[in-house]
């Protein structure tokens, strides 16, 4: 949620950014509530996945100091 804040402090910056594939953020949601014992909203963790790449898509098409890679292909192919 920080990149046009990182943006406007820091104009010359370059971010790589990994997004992970939002059924991967979704296990691990549930897994992560599952071991606190914590109530689960699938709502709250796809509506969280959901604001930080529409952040990224938006903040990505402005230029070419942000680069958004999947997490699953950086797994892959480092």
């Amino acid at each position: 949620y920080c990149l046009p804040d990182i943006r406007a402090t820091f104009p010359q910056c370059r971010v790589i950014l990994t997004m992970r594939d939002p059924r991967a953020v979704l296990a691990a949601y549930l897994l992560r509530k599952r071991r606190k014992g914590a109530q689960f909203s699938v709502y709250d963790c796809v509506s969280h996945w959901r604001q930080s790449a529409e952040v990224a898509l938006d903040q990505a098409s402005h230029g070419n100091w942000l680069m958004v890679v999947k997490f699953e292909d950086l797994v892959c192919a480092p």
